[in-house]
């Protein structure tokens, strides 16, 4: 388990402890996950530019993050529990990158 210690700038944040799924571990092993870490999750989740509920009972959270270190933002979509205690999996978000640039 994560300790989640920061809130975000846009609100309370979350508070607590964050467990991530075997499911989100063995996806870093991509190569196109393979930078994300639990803290940017975490970061995801303190302060989203969008939350959206899934059908599924779990929740959907956007927000820009240096994925690469490459100076370069990229949405990160992390998907949560609905109790937001518990992450499922977190990966780049490129179609909500190209909704947010018509918007």
């Amino acid at each position: 388990m994560t300790q989640l210690t920061q809130p975000g700038p846009g609100g309370p944040g979350i508070i607590g402890l964050m467990r991530f799924s075997p499911h989100f571990y063995a996806n870093r092993e991509r190569a196109d996950r393979v930078a994300i870490t639990e803290e940017m999750c975490i970061e995801v989740v303190n302060d989203p530019v969008h939350t959206e509920d899934q059908e599924n009972g779990r929740v959907r959270h956007r927000a820009a993050v240096d994925l690469f270190g490459d100076g370069q933002l990229r949405y990160l979509r992390v998907v949560t529990s609905s109790s937001v205690d518990y992450v499922f999996t977190a990966f780049a978000d490129e179609g909500f990158r190209r909704k947010m640039r018509r918007s």
